[in-house]
C-alpha cells in the first residue's frame, strides 16, 4: 500500500529523516554496497529506526518480523527459513534483510534459532536488531 496516500508527510527516503543523519549515511552506504553484517539500532520510540530500514533495504529482500505479536517466532519460522534460502539458493548473490522490531521480547527459544540461521546463512543474511532505549 502506498503510504503517501495515507500520509502526504511520510518519508520518502532516508535522507527526510531528521536526525542521525551520519548514522543514516553510513548504514545506506552498506545497503548500498551489499556487506552484510547484522545489526542492533537501540534508540527510543520515535526517532526512525525502522522506518531507515523500509525505506532503504529493497522491498522484495526486506522480511519485517514484529517480536512483540510473536515473541517465541512460532508461527514466523517456516517463513524466515523460506526467505532465507531463497537468496542462498540462487547463484547470484543477493542479500536478504530480516528487521526484527522489538527484539528485546524475543524468548531464548527464538534467539537459539536465530543463532543456528546466522550460523548458517551468515553470507546471504543482513539481521537488523531493533529494540527500544531501556530507559
Amino acid at each position: 500500500m502506498n503510504t503517501q496516500v495515507l500520509d502526504p508527510h511520510a518519508p520518502r527516503s532516508y535522507k527526510d529523516l531528521v536526525g542521525n543523519g551520519n548514522t543514516f549515511e553510513k548504514w545506506a552506504t552498506v545497503v548500498a554496497e551489499q556487506k552484510p553484517t547484522h545489526v542492533l539500532w537501540v534508540g527510543p520510540v520515535g526517532i526512525g529506526k525502522s522506518t531507515f530500514w523500509k525505506l532503504v533495504a529493497p522491498r522484495s529482500q526486506l522480511l519485517i518480523i514484529n517480536c512483540y505479536s510473536d515473541s517465541g517466532l512460532r508461527e514466523q519460522r517456516d517463513s524466515i527459513k523460506h526467505f532465507i534460502r531463497l537468496s542462498s539458493g540462487s547463484g547470484q548473490k543477493v542479500i536478504r534483510y530480516i528487521l526484527f522490531e522489538h527484539a528485546e521480547v524475543l524468548s531464548d527459544d527464538a534467539q537459539a534459532f536465530l543463532r543456528r540461521m546466522l550460523e548458517v546463512y551468515s553470507a546471504h543474511i543482513f539481521c537488523i536488531f531493533e529494540v527500544r532505549d531501556a530507559t
